[in-house]
């Protein structure tokens, strides 16, 4: 009887240590793409500790790998909050359990006797001079001095990307008064970098810095910048922080963003430019379009006339007998036995639009792959060298180009919302860049420029320079009084000084220029909100959060009544996010504090009554 009821205890003692299965769900939308995740799950009480085991497995009882931590603690140090990281994709959205156990205490003393082992890591090297970080796809260094905030990104053995940097524009309002504006340049100076946390899933690079002057010694907006690599993942999450601490009546901010350079190893009519539009629409362009006049017959079983792209054309000589199926230059007489428009015994000749695979994004012949004559056509063609898309409203963009800045800008094309996506680069390697939340964050901005030189760059303006400049002065310069308006004016609370502003990006290295499906994919994970989170039964069971309840469907008429006020709250502020166009920089995400009746409006211009923000 006693060896039976040491055997019940011993039973009971380790279903004690195995906490409950966590289930997760997916909110708004599972992922279309391999992509990377980062979520937290909540523990009761005493329920799990730092050694414990975690295994994530899919409906089908597949295993993910992951990768874990601990975010927070409970009073009696178990764990309260402990962080995830793992890639996943469309196969393995479906049905996913976290399984959690605790480590006893055979266990706990075990590890505190093992001696510490190198866990595997997608951190290749860290030393004084980079980091470098190889997700199995590409590798990707962080520079830990200077101004660069990336060094390189290469793929397959080629750089796609040789620098990235922060920039900025100040206005300088000083000489207002005689017309005078002046603009002043700063780039990123860096002061930290490391790596935050590194696994064999996962790699988080930190780096923090300031915007120093192109000209002069002056530093300010600093900046802390994360980036997320995950395994076998294209997308790269980059996670940007600025606060302005700058004097409002004086520092204006005409631009602020990031900019990345662009080796190019192809001829202009191999070089790219896209941007996303609204829902799938798609615009891009070469460099040089090709407005016709290069496209080749080429009779079936021939190849390539001037050779495949990619490879040294062979013109022909003058006095060289011209090859069977070789074009006939325009009006020298057709030789007797030449193939004519059939090929030769009628035989129907493969036709080779160059100017077609041009627009769908496939290589064509670069410029000493071709025939004088299609040399000379080529140099005729207008080259562009610059390309923007400007979101400087909630309600319409503009994408324009320029043969250079010896030129105006014109075109091209507009809308209302562009989804904040571009892609620059040429057919043997690019980069896309999409920033989050574009248009409703406006007045944002995307620049391809330096596409008819070596090296292009793309910048991704968070506050675009083609808008009004960035004031962040207090709207009065007189104080109302709490009684009044319920503002409460004291002396330093008006200022602007110490406030900040997050913008997420996600970067696209690609060793090609892909389809304009894959670039519309490419733009609606940048923008979608693909998230994964323990179910809310999870949440409520860990405790957590404290004291509060789920919506009951089977509840009394009180409870009904409340979950529908709450449900009709939320949607009347979410209707007037969009009538009121509750967007902008430092606007979006934000309501409004109160209504005024008589007005039929927001106490939008009452102080204290404005916008919530943190409350």
């Amino acid at each position: 009887m006693k060896r039976l009821f040491l055997l019940f205890a011993a039973l009971a003692a380790s279903a004690a240590l195995q906490a409950e299965p966590v289930d997760l769900h997916w909110i708004d939308k599972t992922p279309a793409y391999q992509l990377g995740q980062s979520w937290g799950v909540p523990f009761a009480k005493g329920t799990m500790n730092e050694q414990g085991t975690f295994t994530l497995t899919t409906a089908d009882g597949t295993v993910v790998p992951s990768q874990h931590w601990v975010l927070s603690r409970w009073s009696d140090g178990s764990v309260k909050w402990m962080g995830f990281y793992a890639t996943l994709g469309p196969d393995q959205a479906q049905g996913l359990r976290l399984e959690a156990v605790k480590a006893d205490k055979k266990a706990l003393r075990a590890a505190a006797k093992k001696k510490p082992v190198a866990q595997p890591t997608l951190v290749e090297r860290d030393d004084d001079q980079e980091i470098v970080v190889d997700n199995g796809l590409y590798q990707i260094a962080f520079p830990k001095s200077g101004n660069r905030i990336i060094s390189r990104i290469t793929l397959g053995g080629r750089d796609i990307v040789s620098g990235g940097r922060l920039v900025a524009q100040a206005e300088d309002r000083s000489r207002q008064g005689e017309g005078i504006l002046v603009y002043k340049d700063f780039e990123s100076r860096l002061s930290s970098v490391e790596v935050e946390r590194s696994g064999p899933v996962a790699a988080v690079v930190k780096i923090q810095g300031v915007h120093k002057a192109l000209k002069g010694g002056r530093e300010w907006l600093p900046f802390t910048v994360r980036f997320y690599i995950f395994k076998d993942a294209t997308p790269i999450r980059m996670v940007h922080s600025f606060v302005y601490d700058g004097e409002q009546r004086e520092d204006f901010i005409k631009g602020l963003g990031v900019e990345f350079d662009l080796p190019f190893h192809n001829d202009l009519q191999n070089r790219h430019v896209a941007f996303a539009g609204e829902d799938n629409g798609i615009w891009q362009e070469a460099a040089e379009p090709l407005l016709g006049g290069l496209s080749t017959a080429m009779p079936a079983g021939q190849g390539w006339p001037q050779g495949q792209p990619g490879q040294q054309a062979q013109p022909r000589q003058q006095g060289q007998p011209r090859q069977q199926g070789q074009p006939r230059q325009q009006g020298q007489p057709r030789q007797q036995g030449q193939p004519g428009p059939m090929g030769p015994m009628g035989q129907m000749p493969r036709f080779v639009n160059h100017a077609q695979m041009q627009f769908d994004g496939q290589p064509v012949p670069n410029t000493d792959e071709l025939s004088p004559a299609s040399k000379n056509t080529l140099r005729e063609w207008a080259k562009y060298d610059d390309y923007k898309l400007v979101q400087a409203s909630p309600d319409g963009y503009t994408i324009q180009k320029r043969t250079g800045s010896h030129s105006l800008w014109f075109g091209t094309a507009g809308g209302n919302r562009a989804r904040g996506f571009i892609l620059a680069g040429d057919v043997t390697g690019c980069l896309g860049v999409s920033l989050k939340n574009f248009w409703q964050s406006y007045p944002a901005e995307l620049d391809a420029s330096g596409m008819r030189g070596e090296t292009g760059k793309i910048t991704v303006w968070m506050w675009s320079p083609s808008a009004e400049t960035m004031d962040l002065r207090h709207y009065d310069i007189e104080g109302h009084g709490l009684g009044a308006s319920y503002e409460d004016w004291v002396e330093g609370y008006d200022t602007s000084y110490g406030i900040g502003r997050t913008s997420e990006l996600t970067l696209f290295p690609l060793g090609e220029i892909p389809s304009r499906e894959q670039i519309s994919c490419y733009a609606n994970i940048g923008q979608d909100i693909v998230q994964l989170l323990p179910t809310p039964q999870a949440l409520h069971d860990a405790g957590a959060f404290g004291a509060w309840s789920l919506p009951d469907p089977n509840g009394n008429d009180t409870q009904r009544y409340l979950e529908k006020q709450i449900d009709t709250y939320l949607k009347f502020y979410e209707i007037n996010v969009e009538s009121q166009r509750w967007y902008g920089f430092w606007n979006y995400g934000d309501v409004m504090h109160s209504y005024n009746v008589t007005r039929h409006t927001w106490n939008y211009d009452t102080g204290g009554r404005a916008w919530d923000n943190t409350e």
